[in-house]
């Protein structure tokens, strides 16, 4: 399994030479970030997929919490990835109905706004954002912290499992 792993990411050493990585070497010396073990890979799934559902700043999120929870970087960061242009869509759906369940406001309809983002300056850009939040309301801001939740709780378990699983099967195939 940690091979499969491996070949997914960089090498250790790679990143930790990095020049992109420069600033944050220091702090990232420690073998937990880069080390796949069943529980430092369960808790890197685990901060990438609570981080994935941020929008515009999963990866971010999912370095902090991966600080956090003590787990694999490269992993959570490749974790993060759940999100691109083709899943934003129903996750945000998604996010924004469990916010509703819990709220409880009473809409049935979900109604996409027309929405452009505005980089000509951090006013513009942080107006934009503010819209493109406040557009689904309550529901999403409700549902956000939910749908991180649950995905983290679940990549962690899920991870544990799935690894216990191919260890089984590794070993019975070996004893055959």
């Amino acid at each position: 399994m940690k091979n499969w792993f491996k070949k997914l990411t960089l090498s250790t050493q790679s990143m930790q030479h990095s020049h992109e990585l420069k600033g944050l070497k220091s702090f990232f010396k420690d073998s937990c970030f880069w080390s796949y073990t069943q529980q430092s890979v369960a808790r890197g799934v685990a901060a990438g997929l609570a981080g994935a559902v941020i929008p515009g700043f999963q990866i971010f999120y999912a370095a902090i919490l991966v600080i956090l929870l003590r787990g694999n970087l490269p992993i959570a960061l490749l974790s993060t990835f759940i999100t691109n242009p083709v899943t934003v869509v129903p996750i945000t759906y998604f996010i924004y109905f469990i916010g509703t369940l819990f709220v409880g406001d009473g809409k049935d309809n979900f109604v996409l706004q027309n929405f452009q983002w505005d980089f000509s300056s951090f006013h513009a850009f942080w107006s934009s954002i503010s819209a493109w939040i406040f557009q689904f309301g309550k529901g999403f801001l409700v549902g956000l912290p939910i749908a991180s939740l649950c995905l983290g709780i679940i990549g962690y378990f899920g991870t544990l499992i799935i690894w216990k699983i191919a260890i089984l099967l590794f070993h019975k195939k070996k004893s055959k």
